[in-house]
């Protein structure tokens, strides 16, 4: 089966327009704003969009004839500006069967920095990995629907670690060094992937236990981790210490930049939602 990591190289033309639309949406009556497929929201250092961005590999999601948003898919957030990233709903429809070109139908997210060609209000400074002291986040998140039932939407959370610094809104793409990610709630299917995969071994952060595999096969390798005991992942991921075993593994350097990273949902079919409860980076390093 086909990964999800196909989408790298097709999202810089579509970042870019949503990057930069703020679409004026009339808040409700508890202050809600709406932001639809590939609209996106951005405050501070964070912002936040919804992609099915398996519609450039396939416009009619398998359907014969080209999709019709909130007919045949839905993709959207419910951002509250004031509590911004936190208590942000993701909610997603996508066909009731696994896409046939990719692993899953996109990936619907809140950002820190300039995740992916990304622009944030407030930008980060890039950091080469050993310039980092502390990089630490904090999620909670609160799951409904065919997502629950079926199992078939995981949580990543993920960077893209480049050659060279990639400032606020800058093409990450062709500097992409690896991709690393933290699989927040595992799904059946990315436990298989990462079993294809080769093995790296486990790491214990002091809070759990991580097992990690990576995949060569791709153009960027795709560094994966996911707890060994399947459980979702609430409260701090310690990225520091993630570096460095990496780094004594060999795969990493720790000359590869940090420009920002995500979390969000990779729906694979049906329905659901996700609210992100929590979103905080905690970032630091050397000037």
């Amino acid at each position: 089966m086909k990964h999800a990591r196909q989408r790298k190289t097709m999202l810089g033309s579509w970042i870019v327009m949503i990057a930069s639309i703020l679409v004026s949406a009339a808040a409700g009556a508890d202050g809600a704003l709406l932001r639809t497929n590939f609209q996106s929201f951005t405050t501070g250092s964070y912002g936040g969009y919804a992609g099915i961005w398996y519609l450039n590999l396939d416009p009619t999601l398998g359907l014969g004839r080209n999709a019709i948003e909130d007919v045949d898919y839905t993709s959207n957030l419910v951002v509250y500006p004031s509590s911004f990233p936190n208590n942000t709903t993701v909610r997603w429809r996508v066909p009731n069967r696994p896409p046939t070109k990719a692993g899953v139908y996109g990936y619907l997210l809140l950002h820190y920095g300039n995740y992916q060609q990304s622009s944030v209000q407030s930008a980060i400074t890039p950091r080469p990995l050993t310039g980092i002291t502390d990089l630490t986040t904090q999620t909670a998140f609160t799951y409904s629907g065919q997502y629950n039932r079926h199992d078939e939407a995981g949580i990543l959370h993920e960077m893209w670690l480049t050659s060279e610094a990639r400032g606020n809104g800058q093409s990450v793409d062709e500097y992409a060094k690896f991709e690393l990610g933290c699989f927040l709630r595992t799904a059946r299917t990315t436990v298989a992937y990462m079993n294809r995969s080769t093995q790296v071994g486990t790491y214990h952060d002091g809070i759990r236990e991580w097992t990690i595999a990576v995949d060569y096969t791709l153009q960027v390798p795709f560094i994966m981790l996911r707890p060994t005991d399947r459980a979702d992942v609430v409260g701090e991921v310690m990225w520091v210490g993630i570096f460095r075993y990496l780094m004594q593994k060999g795969i990493l350097t720790g000359g590869e930049f940090f420009n920002g990273l995500a979390v969000g949902v990779e729906p694979r079919q049906g329905q659901g939602s996700v609210t992100f409860d929590r979103f905080e980076v905690r970032y630091a390093g050397a000037p």
